[in-house]
């Protein structure tokens, strides 16, 4: 039997590490509520699939507190490694139906180091004439008429997800 596509949101956040390189250190992963519920809703249903803090293995040289919303303090009881979260991504997304959006989805994928064959990036969907990427912040706040990013202690990596996917969702509905 055809299994039934699931779409999925990701958002990951980095730090700097000391090899010069940025490394996984939260990721959050949200599926839509696919039901018979109205898709033109203000906020799409979803449900949190995963939202996990994860430890580096080079110690940190810049949390990127500013962008990432990450701290010392956060990453200090983690345990978790970057190694749990791609065997429970392998396990639990299906390469052939289930498909992945998100903004500048190379970014979270290379810090996953993992491949996915079916991806939506919300980057590459809107691009002015130039070919040149919006920020997500920008293009929610002209198209969802929404404010994120705004805090001071960084991204929420959930809200960005949750943007990704309503403007994928809005370019299917609306075309533009």
């Amino acid at each position: 039997s055809v299994g039934r596509r699931r779409v999925f949101a990701i958002d990951c956040e980095m730090v700097r590490t000391s090899k010069n390189r940025s490394e996984l250190a939260r990721i959050t992963m949200i599926q839509l509520v696919l039901d018979d519920q109205d898709t033109r809703k203000k906020v799409l249903p979803y449900q949190m699939i995963l939202d996990e803090l994860v430890k580096p293995h080079d110690s940190v040289l810049d949390y990127l507190t500013k962008y990432s919303g990450i701290t010392a303090k956060m990453l200090e009881p983690v345990e978790t490694r970057i190694e749990q979260i791609q065997m429970f991504l392998i396990n639990y997304l299906n390469p052939n139906d289930d498909i992945l959006v998100g903004h500048s989805l190379e970014n979270d994928l290379h810090a996953l180091r993992l491949v996915h064959t079916n991806i939506v990036d919300t980057s590459v969907l809107f691009r002015n004439n130039g070919n040149r990427k919006f920020a997500l912040k920008h293009l929610t706040k002209v198209l969802l008429k929404r404010t994120i990013q705004q805090e001071s202690h960084g991204h929420c990596s959930e809200v960005d997800a949750v943007a990704s996917l309503e403007l994928a969702v809005r370019r299917l509905q609306k075309g533009t």
